[in-house]
């Protein structure tokens, strides 16, 4: 003989977490109709605004139907209602929205979660996960996150949480940084990694009276500088941030391996160096691809950046501040971080209105459309 189950799941019992605002429960909760191991499993999460699951697998095939708020999963914004079947082995991952999401999650018993090179059961009191995913914490590596994913969920992050980063990570994302093609192989960089707080509250100091007058100096309208949430994008709260970020990556050029022609420079009295002929590409072409590479890297480990170029406002009171000699450019600097702001996927133009066949102003028809 078969068998039902009829019940309400607000009677259903918790095996995960509790219930929302009754208490502190970071990776939310979840609610389970039947039995854990034999199944059925039918399963209601809820997970707060923000919470990242990196790329995971599981050992069953499952369906997952939203029922309030949402999440983002690859390239497709998930509201109520959206139905996401996943077969057994399809890796997945997904990133909560402002509002968190509450899904009901049904398949045929407990499924093992396959992540970061290792198998766990999500109900061993070791695995704080949530149904085959985490929270991205700073020692968790989504080591199978793919470009695609990274690039599709990078954010420029104004506004941090005061939680280091894991020396490990950052040592990967920085040798990812050294990783990337430059002119003539010559490998310009020098990185200066700014982790200590009295160094961070100098260049802070000296960013404030930068930014003190730099808002009627601009050339945008105020709409402008705003992003499409009503997010400010105008640099203040970068700033406010810098002496909470954990890591930033001051990046220069360095002239002995960065100079490829004659008479590219000429030196000052003071000893910095000034452009005496236009290069091509000049010294952003091998800086910014590195920077690219360090910020797509943190993406992949769950470590949110932002790449700026504001502190050429007072480029010699830092260069001082942070022992640079003269003849070195300092370029940009990239902060590194866990992100205290819930952004959703990045806004962008569609391509057939940026690019263009064989001919400036040709119109290019892409043969693939973004779902979502």
């Amino acid at each position: 003989m078969g068998r039902s189950i009829v019940t309400h799941i607000d009677d259903a019992r918790w095996v995960r977490g509790g219930p929302e605002g009754q208490g502190d429960y970071p990776d939310g909760g979840g609610q389970l109709i039947g039995d854990l191991v034999e199944g059925p499993w039918i399963h209601v999460n809820w997970l707060p605004a923000g919470l990242v699951a990196p790329p995971h697998h599981h050992d069953h095939d499952e369906v997952m139907v939203i029922l309030q708020g949402g999440f983002t999963m690859g390239e497709r914004e998930c509201g109520p209602g959206t139905v996401v079947y996943i077969e057994s082995g399809t890796s997945y991952g997904f990133t909560v929205s402002k509002e968190g999401v509450r899904f009901l999650n049904v398949r045929q018993g407990l499924a093992t979660i396959h992540m970061h090179g290792e198998t766990t059961n999500p109900y061993e009191a070791s695995h704080t996960g949530i149904d085959g995913a985490s929270a991205v914490g700073p020692n968790d590596a989504a080591e199978e996150m793919s470009v695609f994913d990274a690039i599709h969920a990078l954010r420029a992050v104004r506004c941090y949480d005061d939680r280091d980063i894991a020396p490990a990570d950052l040592d990967r994302i920085l040798r990812s940084a050294t990783m990337a093609c430059s002119s003539g192989n010559t490998q310009p960089w020098e990185f200066v990694v700014v982790r200590d707080a009295e160094v961070k509250r100098r260049i802070k100091e000296q960013m404030v009276d930068a930014f003190s007058t730099i808002d009627a100096e601009r050339a945008q309208k105020p709409e402008a500088l705003i992003d499409a949430s009503g997010r400010p994008v105008t640099g203040h709260a970068s700033v406010e941030s810098l002496d909470r970020v954990p890591v930033i990556v001051v990046v220069c050029w360095n002239p002995d391996r960065g100079i490829r022609m004659k008479n590219e420079y000429a030196e000052n009295p003071d000893g910095t160096l000034r452009e005496t002929r236009s290069i091509p590409g000049g010294r952003g072409s091998s800086l910014f691809p590195a920077c690219q590479n360090l910020m797509l890297a943190a993406q992949a480990l769950g470590i949110s950046s932002l790449f700026t170029t504001f502190f050429g406002l007072r480029d010699k009171e830092i260069k001082e501040i942070l022992g640079i000699p003269p003849r070195v450019f300092m370029e940009c600097a990239v902060y590194l971080g866990y992100s205290s702001e819930t952004l959703g996927r990045p806004r962008r133009k569609p391509i057939e209105e940026v690019v263009h066949a064989d001919r400036f102003g040709n119109a290019y028809q892409p043969v693939t459309r973004l779902s979502g």
